[in-house]
């Protein structure tokens, strides 16, 4: 994996920021973003910072209990998934995720570690969020697969 960029997030409209930057630089040919990170390290606040932005009147809310989420208007559909509660891969067939994988419709995905041996490489990115010594600061780091990965089918992490 390449690392793409890095941003410090100190109040909410970072996450704002960071999502509309990386909506624009990926939405259109890599719609599986994979959001990794310690409990409260801000992927579900980078999450309904990029739904609010790209449908306003939606009301994002977190996935951890229905497991995924489906947002749209007349311009854009999009899921949200929270990965957590599964306890097993073969759960994700159950949840319609393949289907949603290979739709080319954007796909938020939340503790995706269970996932990574079935998301195709080339149409993910990876998101990792954490923590540094300022107890105000997150970072978020954008990962690529490396151009040699590019003809392999699945992530390897």
């Amino acid at each position: 994996m390449t690392e793409w960029a890095v941003w410090d997030c100190v109040q909410e409209l970072d996450w704002q920021k960071i999502a509309i930057d990386v909506f624009k630089n990926f939405a259109g040919y890599r719609p599986i973003w994979l959001l990794s990170g310690d409990l409260g390290a801000g992927k579900t606040s980078f999450a309904k910072a990029l739904g609010h932005w790209i449908i306003p009147e939606a009301t994002i809310q977190s996935p951890t209990f229905s497991l995924i989420q489906e947002y749209q208007n007349n311009q854009i559909h999009f899921y949200h998934a929270d990965l957590y509660r599964l306890n097993k891969v073969e759960d994700i067939y159950e949840l319609g995720l393949i289907e949603l994988m290979d739709s080319g419709k954007l796909l938020l995905i939340e503790w995706p570690e269970i996932i990574l041996p079935i998301v195709p490489a080339s149409a993910a990115i990876w998101l990792k969020f954490s923590y540094t010594g300022d107890p105000t600061t997150r970072l978020c780091t954008l990962y690529l697969p490396n151009e040699a990965n590019f003809g392999q089918n699945h992530l390897n992490l």
